[in-house]
């Protein structure tokens, strides 16, 4: 991915976290609340995603699924992690631009996260 790709992708992942943020604190949660957040990730090889699995465990995420998943263009893999921290530390724009980065190292694509509320 180019310099410009991930800025783009940056840019659209803090976006909506600013979107998520408001519905958190909708829901009673502030900035400092500890959640789940699951972070999904896409992988165009199984070597990638294991090696990316292996690198966000070593981080402290717990990995959830490593799972192929069949689409037009053959077979992509399915990375989701785990990890407990605070709403602030989710949404923040350094979070999100290392996990963009990190995925890209692996040849693969951050999704974005969720939690349950």
């Amino acid at each position: 991915m180019t310099e410009l790709e991930l800025k783009k992708q940056i840019e659209g992942h803090n976006r909506r976290n600013k979107e998520l943020k408001k519905v958190l604190q909708s829901r009673g949660l502030n900035e400092e609340t500890l959640i789940e957040a699951e972070y999904h990730f896409w992988a165009d090889m199984h070597e990638d995603a294991i090696a990316f699995a292996k690198r966000l465990y070593d981080e402290g995420f717990l990995v959830l699924v490593i799972a192929p998943v069949a689409d037009e263009n053959g077979t992509t893999w399915n990375l989701e992690v785990r990890k407990r921290e605070t709403v602030k530390d989710v949404i923040g724009e350094p979070k999100t631009a290392y996990l963009v980065e990190l995925a890209n190292q692996y040849n693969a694509l951050y999704d974005g996260w969720g939690t349950q509320v």
